[in-house]
């Protein structure tokens, strides 16, 4: 029986992949660095941080930690026109009286905080996750720590997700996993959609199964 329900927030919930990638390519791009556009992309599932590294890496030079604050800043600063994408609220309305509701990202608590409050979306969720939470910029091991300090089993699971790396890191720990394409066309998950509201059907098949 269905307990649970985990999202993820950045391109499943809410419309933040582009932001990210425009504030880490505008940054090394003021900073003179060498980089490929499809590795930045790769903010969608990973840190700031890692990222930056290997851009700075790549071209010779040594990371600072003051960087990765001034990039944060930057992010904050653009992540406030991030808006939900269709249908993200009514999903969440729908759901949230049945099932645990269940956040978990790989962004800050105090940036997750601040897009779920701009937009009302905190009153649905049970828990908030986040990378800082559990001091791990490391997807699966947030869910196990998620099953773990919950006290549920991973098939009383549902997980939400739109990357490759946040669909494996379900299916790592047993969950089953609803794929959104709404940032990759090829990802495969236990049953693929495309959008929330099929997404919502699905969720609702599972349950009845």
């Amino acid at each position: 029986m269905i307990k649970a329900i985990i999202f993820d927030m950045d391109g499943t919930l809410i419309d933040t992949g582009k932001i990210g990638f425009d504030v880490m390519e505008d940054y090394v791009k003021k900073k003179g660095l060498r980089y490929n556009k499809e590795h930045i992309k790769e903010i969608a599932f990973r840190s700031f941080a890692d990222i930056l590294k290997e851009v700075l890496d790549q071209n010779g030079k040594e990371y600072i930690p003051s960087m990765r604050e001034e990039l944060i800043r930057e992010y904050k600063s653009s992540i406030r026109n991030a808006k939900p994408l269709p249908y993200s609220i009514e999903i969440l309305e729908n759901l949230h009286q049945d099932f645990i509701m269940i956040l978990a990202t790989l962004s800050l608590t105090e940036i997750a905080e601040s897009i779920l409050g701009e937009n009302d979306m905190m009153k649905y969720f049970d828990l908030v996750v986040c990378a800082d939470t559990t001091k791990i910029n490391n997807k699966r091991e947030m869910i196990s720590n998620i099953i773990r300090e919950t006290g549920l089993s991973p098939d009383e699971f549902i997980l939400v997700e739109d990357s490759h790396y946040g669909i494996k890191s379900g299916m790592d720990n047993g969950i089953f996993t609803v794929g959104v394409k709404h940032s990759f066309d090829d990802i495969e998950a236990d049953v693929t959609v495309e959008d929330l509201v099929q997404a919502e059907k699905e969720i609702t098949r599972k349950c009845r199964s």
